[in-house]
């Protein structure tokens, strides 16, 4: 778990077999979990290629 200084978290979990819907296949090795204020306000699914990437994405704010 990542914590930042604004209250969010990011959560990087193994993936497992199925996704969150419980169902499907998840899209990659990692599930990336972005937490705000103790709730879970989005994420997304890595390879072990691209999950340096995006994580990157949920701890850099993009300008505005």
């Amino acid at each position: 778990m990542i914590r930042l200084q604004d209250g969010k978290q990011v959560v990087i979990e193994f993936a497992g077999m199925t996704s969150i819907d419980g169902q499907s296949k998840p899209a990659g090795e990692f599930h990336i979990l972005e937490i705000e204020d103790g709730e879970w306000i989005g994420g997304c699914y890595a390879t072990a290629e691209n999950l340096h990437e995006k994580i990157e994405e949920f701890l850099i704010d993009p300008v505005d």
